[in-house]
């Protein structure tokens, strides 16, 4: 019979003081200005919020058709939290679209569908033409340089939407900026990807913004949620790594003016082991004009591309806080997948029956996730680079095998440097290495 006896068992939910004080959640809706939060209240069946790209979509209890149908272009503003704290905006948008269903099992229900920053009466995907410098003069490489706020201000002007830039973005120069018969949506979005930034409209700000990875438009961190076992964790499915999606290095040529010919520039993105082993090669597929052009879509390439290593999405209690572009620190999954993971974006859910909620979509772009599993991984080459990485002899074996250990936890190599089976995190079964406040894992006999 097996013997169970030594196996733990999860902890009870603790929580937080924060997390035990929130038993009941509070949704409010604001139609062009009017509270219908009362009115709405015995009708809404569900609230689900989407910030990258932002959309709002609410499902209406219609099972006698007396609901009314709210205006199309209508200003909607939806507030989220909890009753024994403040309420939080979520959603700032126009209404676009409404759908009216039936089924047998569900009678008839109406879906109000919103979208952030934009609505049918303005320009934002109206394909345009407007350019900004007059590029190089004869027997020069480069002429007078333009910030890139310049051109974006103008084509943001144009399209009728208001826009904000990190301050680094908007110093970005070049002697030529283009916009080709193409939508301002197609012109922002475009120019984002280049210098590796996120443009997507921001629910608080009630505007649209070009900005880093990890940072608001003023150049500050974004912050951090937790998403903690035994607290406000619901669920997770993280992929930190994801081999299909990986790139090692970025090219983009240009045309020497000066020289007479096309020039190459090749630069690795030297990622952490193991996207570090990626060989493929992330390029445009179009020349730059200059020199400095294609520097800065190189360097544009390797934060896109950092997105890419990864993916995976957490669930946890309604946090009205959470946004894209925010950091998540999971902690109670297990050691090499705690850690912290950078949020592409965020979907608030509020249903009748299911409470609140939010759904946490994660990249590994400046994730310290998965980190001590691929740490360990790292050292399987042979001894010399085992030692490079901190690692400690423990014993010899007879065999000739040698153990090594760290913070990270065990690792076996051959007497050539091969790896012996499989890493073993610190805190785990068979590990030599408890990592710090863990508490050791009993064996496990059967």
């Amino acid at each position: 019979m097996s013997d169970i006896s030594s196996i733990t068992t999860p902890s009870p939910f603790t929580g937080t003081n924060q997390q035990t004080r929130r038993e009941q959640a509070y949704c409010k809706v604001w139609v062009n200005g009017f509270d219908v939060t009362t009115r709405l209240q015995e009708y809404l069946l569900k609230v689900h919020i989407t910030d990258f790209p932002a959309v709002c979509e609410i499902d209406i209890d219609d099972r006698y058709g007396e609901v009314p149908i709210p205006p199309m272009g209508a200003k909607l503003v939806v507030e989220l939290g909890w009753q024994t704290e403040g309420l939080v905006q979520v959603f700032v948008g126009t209404i676009s679209q409404i759908e009216h269903s039936f089924s047998r099992d569900r009678g008839r229900w109406m879906t109000v569908v919103a979208n952030g920053g934009t609505s049918f009466t303005d320009n934002f995907k109206t394909p345009m033409s407007d350019h900004v410098g007059e590029g190089a003069p004869p027997g020069q490489t480069t002429g007078t340089p333009h910030p890139f706020s310049e051109i974006a201000q103008q084509v943001a002007g144009n399209g009728g939407i208001p826009l904000q830039l990190h301050p680094e973005i908007s110093q970005i120069a070049r002697d030529w900026w283009a916009q080709s018969h193409e939508s301002p949506m197609s012109f922002l979005t475009r120019h984002a990807n280049e210098f590796g930034g996120i443009f997507n409209f921001n629910m608080v700000s009630g505007s649209f913004e070009i900005t880093k990875l990890g940072e608001d438009v003023g150049g500050n961190p974004t912050g951090i949620i937790n998403a903690t076992w035994a607290n406000n964790l619901i669920s997770w499915k993280i992929f930190p790594f994801a081999a299909r999606s990986l790139w090692g290095s970025s090219s983009q040529s240009f045309y020497d003016i000066a020289k007479g010919q096309w020039n190459k520039i090749n630069s690795p993105f030297n990622f952490d082991h193991p996207w570090s082993a990626a060989e493929a090669i992330f390029a445009g597929a179009n020349p730059a004009p200059n020199e400095d052009v294609a520097n800065q879509q190189t360097e544009g390439n390797k934060d896109l591309a950092s997105q890419y290593i990864g993916n995976g999405v957490i669930v946890i209690n309604g946090e009205p806080s959470a946004h894209y572009n925010m950091f998540v620190q999971l902690t109670g999954a297990r050691p090499g997948v705690d850690g912290l993971y950078h949020i592409y974006s965020t979907e608030h859910t509020y249903e009748r029956g299911g409470g609140y909620t939010t759904t946490i979509n994660l990249d590994p772009f400046g994730a310290t996730g998965g980190a001590a599993l691929f740490g360990l991984m790292q050292a399987k080459t042979n001894i010399t680079s085992v030692g490079a990485q901190g690692w400690t002899t423990q014993t010899t074996l007879p065999n000739g095998n040698t153990v090594f250990t760290s913070a990270l936890g065990t690792i076996v190599l051959d007497p050539a440097g091969n790896l012996v089976g499989q890493p073993i995190p610190a805190g785990q079964p068979g590990s030599t290495q408890t990592a710090p406040n863990a508490t050791p894992a009993p064996p496990i006999s059967f």
